[in-house]
C-alpha cells in the first residue's frame, strides 16, 4: 500500500525510518478503512543510572509483583545466555537530557528529528534514538556516535557494526510516555508496548485482524476482562512479528498467541508461516495498569531482567 493511501492517524515517533514506508500499529488500525492492507517497518526507538526504582503496579493477573522489579545500574551489565534485558525510559524528558542526547545523533537522525512539527515529538525522537545509542554503546564498549544501523527488507533495524560475538539482538517499542528496549544474545527478539484506552472497538478489530480462534476466545471472556485481554493479545502478536522480522504486513491473522491474561509465559501457537519455524516464547512485561507490553524470543528464555534508563 502506498503511503498516500494509508489512513489518517496520529503519527508515532518513528514514522519516517524510510520515506516509502509507514508504520502500522494499533493506533492506525483503529482508524483504518475496512479492507486496508499495509506495508510496515519496525523502528529504532528507546530505556541506566540513579537510585533503584520501585516497581509500578501489579502483574497481568492482579498479583503484586516483588517489591523491586525495575532496577538501575551505572552501565549495562553483561548479557548472559538464556537471559533477556528489558530497558524502560520516559519520553517526557528534562531539557538538558534532550540536549545531551542530540549531540550524539548522526546527521541523518538530526534531519529526521527536524521534520517533526511538534516540539514534544521532536524531543521524544531525539531521546529515543539517543538513548538507544547510549545503551547499545554500553553493551558493546563503543562510543554511541560510532554505532551504525541498517534495516532488513521489512524495515527491521539491526546493527551494522560492533563486532559482538555472539551478536547482540535488540528490538524497541514505544507508546504514550514509555519506551522499551529488549536485548538478547540468544536469538531474534521482539518487544511491543501499547497504552491501553477504552475507546477501542475491540470486538470488531479482533474479528478483523486476529486469528478466528483468538477473536472467539476474546469475545467469550467476561466483559470486564476483555479490554486488558485485547491489548495484551495485541502486543504479544506484534512482538512476535517484530521478532521474526516480518512486521504487521505479514498478517496478524496468520498465527495465534495466548489470549487470556494468565496464559503467559507461553508459546506462539499455530502459524501459517514457513514450516520448521523455531519455538517462540512469549513473556508479558510488568508495567503500570494502563499499559500492556510483551516480548517474544526465539528459543527458551530462562530469565528477564528489568532496567531503567534515567539520564542523557
Amino acid at each position: 500500500m502506498n503511503q498516500a493511501d494509508a489512513p489518517e492517524a496520529p503519527a508515532k515517533l518513528d514514522e519516517t525510518v524510510t520515506p516509502a514506508k509507514r508504520e502500522v500499529s494499533l493506533r492506525t488500525v483503529v482508524h483504518a478503512p475496512k479492507g486496508a492492507r499495509y506495508e510496515t517497518y519496525e523502528s529504532i526507538g528507546s530505556v541506566y543510572r540513579g537510585e533503584e526504582a520501585a516497581r509500578e503496579g501489579m502483574n497481568m493477573n492482579g498479583i503484586e509483583l516483588p517489591a523491586r522489579v525495575w532496577h538501575t545500574t551505572p552501565r549495562p551489565p553483561a548479557l548472559e545466555a538464556g537471559v533477556v534485558h528489558v530497558w524502560r525510559t520516559t519520553l517526557q524528558p528534562k531539557r538538558e537530557w534532550v540536549t545531551a542526547l542530540k549531540d550524539i545523533l548522526n546527521s541523518e537522525e538530526r534531519t529526521r528529528a527536524a521534520r517533526y512539527v511538534r516540539p514534544h515529538d521532536r524531543d521524544a525522537f531525539i531521546v529515543a534514538r539517543g538513548t538507544l545509542r547510549r545503551i547499545m554503546g554500553g553493551y558493546l564498549w563503543l562510543a554511541p556516535q560510532a554505532l551504525k544501523f541498517d534495516y532488513n527488507e521489512f524495515g527491521k533495524p539491526y546493527l551494522r557494526n560492533g563486532g559482538a560475538s555472539p551478536p547482540l539482538h535488540f528490538n524497541v517499542s514505544h507508546s504514550g510516555a514509555i519506551a522499551l528496549y529488549a536485548f538478547s544474545i540468544d536469538g531474534r527478539i521482539g518487544i511491543d508496548v501499547e497504552q491501553m484506552r477504552s475507546d477501542v472497538e475491540l470486538e470488531s478489530i479482533a474479528q478483523r485482524y486476529f486469528a478466528r480462534a483468538e477473536a472467539l476466545e476474546l469475545c467469550a471472556l467476561p466483559q470486564e476482562h476483555q479490554l486488558a485481554a485485547f491489548f495484551h493479545c495485541w502486543v504479544r502478536k506484534e512482538a512476535y512479528l517484530k521478532a521474526s522480522g516480518r512486521g504487521i504486513g505479514a498478517g496478524l491473522d496468520r498465527f495465534e498467541v495466548p489470549v487470556a491474561l494468565d496464559e503467559v509465559p507461553g508459546k506462539v501457537r499455530a502459524t501459517e508461516f514457513a514450516p520448521g519455524e523455531p519455538e517462540w516464547w512469549i513473556h508479558d512485561i510488568p508495567l503500570s495498569r494502563d499499559y500492556a507490553a510483551a516480548l517474544v524470543l526465539e528459543g527458551i528464555l530462562r530469565e528477564v531482567k528489568y532496567w531503567i534508563y534515567e539520564g542523557g
